[in-house]
């Protein structure tokens, strides 16, 4: 099966939430979920990168809402909703858990993945500008972003690739317009827009040892902060960036207190 004039090892559609949402698998291994940008598609935006992630893992690559060859309908973009999509598809393929790789706007959305549903994802790799707050991208730039119309875009590889394979190709201009409407509307992940509602344990135990950090950052951190509750660590591994600080500080003070003890008489 050829799909854009690539070799695809097997592709279809799949239900979610709606939508018939395009998807192609190749190569075998460990499950890997590639997710394209704003106005992208599986061949504009990983053409190239595409082939060498499939020599080791088992690529399951998406055309999110709207996007390639997968439909529009009447929703706007929002990336909880393209998260529930990506896992219904994902899961729908018999896949448990497995890492993500996103660019742009597909960045985000493996990051919304995370936060939404955490029991799928094992790990996250995001380029080209996802942020987890607007304030992550200078106004000016957004402004321009923002603004683009689909005039700004006629002839670009972003139009060449829908065009090619967009199942109504009218809708260009649609898109471009829903995309932008996503970039205005987005100000940034709170405890309610990760999935996690204000009063629950996690959002409760974090807030907790915020508080205390404040008062003493020499305290231990909670058990319950070292687990992969922390949306960074759900993320990229890693615990969020006030817990390093004062695990760093504590370290410190210990080396510190021991090189004191060394020196006395």
């Amino acid at each position: 099966m050829t799909a854009a004039g690539r070799a695809v090892a097997s592709a279809g559609y799949a239900p979610a939430n709606g939508l018939q949402v395009y998807y192609e698998i190749h190569g075998a291994g460990e499950p890997l979920v590639l997710l394209h940008g704003a106005m992208g598609t599986i061949q504009s935006c990983f053409g190239g990168l595409l082939p060498a992630l499939a020599r080791s893992r088992q690529v399951i690559a998406l055309e999110l809402q709207g996007h390639g060859h997968t439909a529009d309908t009447d929703r706007p973009l929002s990336y909880e909703q393209l998260a529930d999509d990506v896992v219904a598809v994902v899961g729908g393929r018999g896949v448990d858990r497995t890492d993500f790789v996103g660019y742009s706007m597909g960045g985000a959305v493996a990051i919304q993945t995370a936060m939404r549903h955490p029991g799928i994802v094992r790990r996250v790799v995001y380029a080209g500008g996802a942020s987890y707050t607007a304030s992550g991208l200078h106004p000016a730039a957004l402004q321009a972003i923002t603004a683009t119309t689909p005039d700004d875009l006629h002839g670009s590889v972003w139009q060449q690739a829908y065009l090619t394979v967009a199942p109504r190709p009218s809708a260009w201009a649609t898109l471009v317009a829903k995309a932008n409407a996503l970039d205005r509307s987005f100000t940034g992940w709170t405890s309610a827009r990760r999935g996690e509602h204000p009063t629950s344990g996690a959002s409760q135990r974090n807030q907790a040892w915020r508080r205390i950090q404040k008062r003493d950052p020499k305290q231990p951190v909670p058990d319950d902060d070292r687990s992969t509750d922390s949306p960074c660590r759900r993320c990229c591994g890693r615990a969020p960036r006030g817990l390093r600080n004062a695990r760093q500080r504590r370290r410190g003070l210990a080396v510190a207190r021991r090189q004191q003890r060394h020196r006395r008489p």
